[in-house]
C-alpha cells in the first residue's frame, strides 16, 4: 500500500474520535466490518464510489480523507529541497528523477516549484557541487534539458499562484534561466 495515501489512519482515527465501531461504520456503508478492518490495516482501499459517502460521514473533505494538503510547510519544503540538494552532490541523474518526482507530487506548491526550479538552473549551470573549485567541477551533458524542465516549473507557478512575491521571484527566475 501507498505510504503517501492515508485513508486508513483518517478512517481509524475518525471513527474513534466519533466514538464509533467499525460495525456501525460497515453497517452504514453497505460493507463487512472485516472491510473496514482492512481499510484501518493499509490491507486495502475502500472502493472510489464509498469515498464521498466516507467523507460525508466524517464531515471531512477527500483531501482531508485522503490526508492529502496541497501546499507543504516551510521546513517540509526546505527538507525536500535539501535531500536533492544533497544527493545532487553525489548522483545528479538520481537527484534529478527524485526532483521530478517530488514535483510531481506537489505540482500544486508554487512555493516548492520555485525551489525546484532554481535547483535545475543551479544545475544547468554547471554548478552540481557549488563549493567545489571551478576547475573540478563537472560539466552537465544535458544543460538544456535542466533548463527546459526548470521554465516548465517556472510556467506552473505563474500558472497556480496569486502570491505576487511568488508571481515576481518566478518571472525574474525565468528571465534568468
Amino acid at each position: 500500500m501507498s505510504e503517501s495515501v492515508n485513508i486508513g489512519r483518517t478512517i481509524a482515527r475518525e471513527r474513534r474520535r466519533a466514538g464509533v465501531t467499525q460495525e456501525a461504520l460497515a453497517a452504514h456503508l453497505g460493507v463487512s466490518k472485516a472491510a473496514v478492518s482492512k481499510w484501518e490495516l493499509g490491507q486495502s482501499f475502500p472502493d472510489v464510489s464509498l469515498l464521498p459517502r466516507i467523507a460525508a460521514y466524517f464531515s471531512l473533505t477527500l483531501d482531508e480523507l485522503f490526508g492529502w494538503r496541497d501546499e507543504l510547510t516551510e521546513a517540509e519544503s526546505a527538507a525536500l529541497y535539501a535531500e536533492v540538494y544533497a544527493l545532487g552532490e553525489k548522483d545528479l541523474s538520481a537527484a534529478r528523477e527524485r526532483l521530478r518526482a517530488i514535483a510531481a507530487e506537489h505540482y500544486s506548491d508554487a512555493s516548492l516549484l520555485l525551489m525546484l526550479a532554481s535547483l535545475l538552473t543551479v544545475w544547468a549551470d554547471g554548478m552540481a557541487t557549488p563549493f567545489a573549485p571551478a576547475g573540478e567541477r563537472d560539466g552537465v551533458p544535458d544543460a538544456g534539458g535542466l533548463a527546459d524542465e526548470a521554465l516548465a516549473l517556472l510556467d506552473r507557478v505563474l500558472e497556480v499562484t496569486t502570491d505576487p512575491s511568488a508571481l515576481f521571484l518566478a518571472q525574474q527566475q525565468k528571465a534568468t534561466t
